[in-house]
């Protein structure tokens, strides 16, 4: 499914925050493009292409590590609040369920 189709994979525009999206568990997270989608959601637009080239998806996105993430997002700010998005979206209750 492209994220294009998935409108789960759009930035919430009536928010407030520029940073919110309507993604919120890692079961909306499955292809490269969902990915790409969350990371300009989020105001990682300038990484996705990366992501993209790297052909992460939303499993591969769960599982990244630091020395990854180092390699993906050189500079420390931007690379810590990636993982606190991703953080919180394994700490979803939806994501926890789906690890049992």
């Amino acid at each position: 499914m492209e994220s294009a189709d998935n409108p789960a994979c759009t930035a919430s525009y009536l928010d407030s925050s520029p940073y919110e999206t309507a993604i919120f568990s890692v079961a909306d997270l499955v292809t490269v493009n969902d990915v790409a989608e969350f990371l300009k959601a989020k105001g990682f637009d300038e990484y996705a292409p990366a992501f993209k080239r790297h052909k992460i998806d939303g499993d591969a996105a769960m599982c990244l590590n630091d020395a990854v993430l180092a390699e993906l997002i050189p500079e420390i700010g931007p690379r810590v609040k990636l993982q606190k998005a991703l953080q919180e979206l394994k700490d979803n209750p939806i994501y926890t369920s789906l690890l049992k």
